[in-house]
């Protein structure tokens, strides 16, 4: 497809727009669009239980790999590839495939890795306070709506978020039940 580019102009042009360019396949079929298959927005796209997105999320992603230690057979073949190389060239360099066999290994390490580092990176957001109702329920430091907020990074989904939470935990202890 590098004939409908014939300058860097051009492609600016195609795809700095908020919408898939008109007259663009949009299969996953790499004999027609491979290129588009390893550049980062679908590349780095949304994986795992969280949807890990974006090439810093992915770049922390790689240093844990480059140092991975465990027993998963994926994630030590990517290991042994990987270390001592820049996480940079590696975000580079890696492909979709990589990604999806890394993240699909059968061990779920990685997702789980992608929880910790996330939580991280974003205020430490997991730590609810279980003890403190008023503090849980609330909006600040410990409470679902912030580990929502963290996880989206949006006011609304944190609402949503904190509200399905409180029907999951009222059907669990029957608090939402109808006598």
């Amino acid at each position: 497809m590098a004939n409908r580019f014939p300058t860097p102009d051009s492609v600016s042009q195609a795809w700095s727009g908020e919408s898939w360019p008109a007259g663009f396949p949009t299969s996953t079929d790499p004999t027609q669009t491979g290129f588009l298959l390893e550049a980062d927005f679908y590349k780095f796209r949304g994986r795992g239980l969280i949807q890990t997105t974006g090439r810093a999320n992915y770049a922390r992603l790689i240093g844990f790999v480059a140092a991975y230690t465990g027993s998963d057979p994926v994630l030590q073949r990517y290991s042994a590839t990987w270390k001592g190389a820049a996480a940079e060239a590696i975000a580079t360099t890696s492909s979709n495939d990589d990604w999806h066999q890394l993240f699909f290994s059968g061990t779920l390490e990685l997702a789980r890795a992608a929880i910790r580092l996330h939580n991280t990176a974003s205020g430490n957001y997991l730590a609810l306070a279980a003890d403190d109702a008023a503090q849980l329920n609330g909006t600040g430091q410990g409470s679902v709506y912030r580990m929502g907020l963290r996880i989206s990074g949006g006011s609304s989904y944190a609402s949503l978020f904190q509200q399905r939470v409180m029907q999951i935990c009222d059907s669990l202890t029957g608090a939402g039940a109808q006598a």
